[in-house]
């Protein structure tokens, strides 16, 4: 079952118990805490390398994984990588840094969009797509299908108690205390 959308620590700490969704989207909250930035890019790149760490193998990560820039990879060289069945390993995991450059192209069917908004529909089931996105625009396409169709994870600032909180987890889980 989909998760429609979560909080990253919620998700975070979720990530390796059971098959990962097909299609992750990292990306601002819509409701930030209030005074808090509505984007946090440290606790992203933390689900980013806790889902990789999860989902390849040790040994397998120039086999089955991958990261692309939205800026520089087009994006039928993405579609063709989430579609490619993974070689010795049971998934891969292909990552898409800098989508927020998606939320300015139509979803048009002639949009250069129209490919990767047809995959999230109809993603390959051995493949673990993560887009990651600084910014969105809920009114585009690109936000919608991820909404619709991806496992939407609102990444905000923490605050100040879910800091310290996050902290003493981090501590505990690297065996080390702090007075």
């Amino acid at each position: 079952a989909l998760v429609k959308s979560v909080n990253i620590r919620e998700f975070t700490g979720g990530i390796g118990r059971g098959d990962p969704p097909p299609v992750v989207f990292l990306c601002p909250a819509a409701k930030p805490p209030f005074g808090r930035e509505d984007y946090e890019p440290f606790l992203v790149d933390e689900a980013v390398r806790r889902l990789t760490a999860a989902y390849v193998p040790a040994g397998m990560e120039d086999m089955a994984h991958s990261i692309f820039y939205a800026d520089e990879t087009p994006i039928p060289a993405i579609i063709e990588e989430a579609r490619t069945y993974p070689f010795l390993a049971e998934r891969r995991v292909v990552v898409v840094r800098n989508a927020e450059r998606y939320k300015d192209l139509s979803g048009e069917k002639r949009s250069p969009l129209a490919p990767l908004l047809e995959y999230i529909e109809n993603p390959a089931e051995t493949t673990l797509l993560i887009l990651v996105a600084s910014v969105v625009d809920r009114r585009k396409k690109f936000y919608k299908a991820c909404e619709k169709n991806a496992c939407l994870v609102e990444s905000p600032q923490l605050t100040e108690g879910e800091m310290r909180e996050w902290i003493n987890a981090e501590m505990r889980a690297r065996g080390r205390r702090m007075e």
